[in-house]
């Protein structure tokens, strides 16, 4: 069975590059920062990599991190493109259901 979110990691390392701060990622995550610090710990195991330069305050990305980061952000457009697809696509089916049975809105 596919793991329904594979990348847990991913909305965090996002927050961490726009917020460039551990408190305030750590606050747009919705988390404490020891849990922010383990987030990305944890992504860096994964990765098999540091993703993050060592220290406080936050000081970027390493190399690897940046790519991550990157992909991330390319990830989180598709997604975003795709449910305005399926948006789009409800509110087409929408306004076909309300042209063939005759709805149109006015009074």
């Amino acid at each position: 069975m596919l793991d329904p979110d594979p990348l847990p990691y991913l909305p965090c390392l996002l927050a961490l590059a726009r917020e460039r701060d551990w408190q305030h990622a750590a606050e747009a995550c919705g988390v404490p920062t020891s849990e922010l610090v383990d987030i990305v710990r944890a992504a860096e195991v994964r990765h098999g990599h540091p993703l993050v330069k060592s220290g406080l305050p936050f000081e970027g990305f390493t190399p690897q991190g940046e790519r991550v980061v990157a992909l991330a952000k390319e990830l989180q457009a598709g997604l975003e493109a795709l449910e305005q697809c399926f948006i789009a696509s409800r509110h087409r089916s929408t306004a076909r259901l309300r042209i063939s049975t005759g709805v149109t809105g006015t009074v």
